[in-house]
């Protein structure tokens, strides 16, 4: 890889997480804002992971990040609006987002769900 190339791809990687984490941030803030650090880490890092050498695999790999994060963000909001945390059932959570996943038959996207409700859940009992 060239000098030229080398530095393309670094200034891209840091405007990614850049924007990524500014975009984590309000929008988590606009729900939680005790958690809108946490919520910018995670854009911040989806964002860095995502990005591949080509547009065409950078949006196919953002759309199964974007996907299996919403189907967890979707469980674990149901669940902690109606019951408060607890190792259960952030097991159970993670247990209907992978089944989820799976029926639907989007396989690629139930890991990515069980960290998002792992990483949700635990954050909220935190917070």
């Amino acid at each position: 890889m060239t000098f030229r190339n080398a530095t393309s791809v670094a200034v891209q990687t840091a405007l990614v997480s850049l924007a990524s984490y500014l975009c984590g941030f309000y929008f988590t803030d606009l729900f939680h804002s005790p958690s809108a650090s946490i919520g910018s880490l995670w854009a911040a890092m989806s964002g860095i992971v995502v990005l591949q050498a080509t547009r065409r695999e950078t949006l196919s790999t953002a759309s199964l990040r974007i996907l299996g994060t919403l189907i967890g963000s979707i469980f674990s909001a149901a669940y902690l609006s109606l019951l408060p945390f607890s190792p259960i059932g952030m097991a159970g959570c993670i247990f209907a987002t992978v089944l989820v996943c799976l029926v639907a038959r989007i396989p690629d996207h139930a890991r990515l769900g069980a960290v998002t409700v792992a990483v949700i859940m635990v954050v909220a009992s935190r917070a």
